[in-house]
């Protein structure tokens, strides 16, 4: 079975969040939410389970590619708040 990811425009998302009406705690609750629920998801996959190859816009992508640009993603987020706010 070949699974696919596609990309998606971020722009459009975040357009619809409404993300200036809410306050910083309200922020920072749903990224460590976010951040506890990949943790978890992350730390259920077996060394098999990161082996797998499925397709991310169009190319090839394993699981645990997947899971390094996930960390790195928030990993670009926490520096770029930094950055801006700090």
């Amino acid at each position: 079975m070949i699974h696919l990811l596609s990309g998606f425009n971020q722009d459009l998302y975040i357009d619809h969040q409404s993300v200036d009406e809410k306050s910083l705690l309200a922020l920072i609750e749903e990224f460590v939410v976010t951040r506890q629920f990949t943790i978890s998801v992350l730390n259920g996959f077996s060394d098999s389970h990161l082996e797998f190859i499925g397709t991310s816009s169009g190319a090839p992508l394993s699981a645990r590619a997947a899971a390094f640009i996930i960390i790195g993603h928030a990993n670009w987020h926490l520096n770029k708040i930094r950055e801006l706010y700090f």
